[in-house]
């Protein structure tokens, strides 16, 4: 019988909790099938109505308590030129199975494209802070 690696259940119970978050304020959210990237594509609402822009979602899980410290998150340099390059926003989650909570962070507020485009490193750094909980006043925001 096939072993399912505990990152497969780690990765879902994140995506569907950030899911949970979003839909209870109203965001229309779908999961990506062939994930490159992105887990899920979402779109806000106000008063019923679907709004026509798309708000791209990169989801990571994990056992670890939140802390006080920012979550670091390694992405690769080509993953975050293509998010710095998307004429839709990028945002990418953090969900502590432990904590139950949510973190966020759109990775065009700590980067810009023209300097990570120049730069010869490999590696960047995004760094999801304790102040930017996924919460309702945050999505309303």
């Amino acid at each position: 019988m096939a072993q399912r690696p505990i990152q497969h259940t780690t990765a879902d119970q994140g995506v569907a909790e950030i899911v949970r978050i979003l839909t209870a304020s109203e965001w229309a959210c779908e999961r990506v099938q062939a994930d490159y990237g992105e887990d899920l594509v979402c779109q806000t609402s106000y008063k019923g109505t679907i709004d026509p822009h798309r708000i791209l979602i990169q989801v990571k899980a994990s056992k670890n308590v939140l802390g006080k410290k920012p979550i670091r998150l390694k992405v690769k340099k080509e993953t975050l030129l293509k998010w710095l390059s998307d004429s839709n926003i990028v945002v990418v989650c953090f969900w502590s199975i432990t904590s139950r909570r949510a973190l966020y962070q759109i990775p065009s507020d700590q980067f810009d494209l023209y300097s990570v485009d120049l730069s010869n490193k490999k590696h960047f750094y995004l760094d999801l802070l304790i102040k930017n909980e996924l919460n309702s006043a945050a999505i309303y925001r």
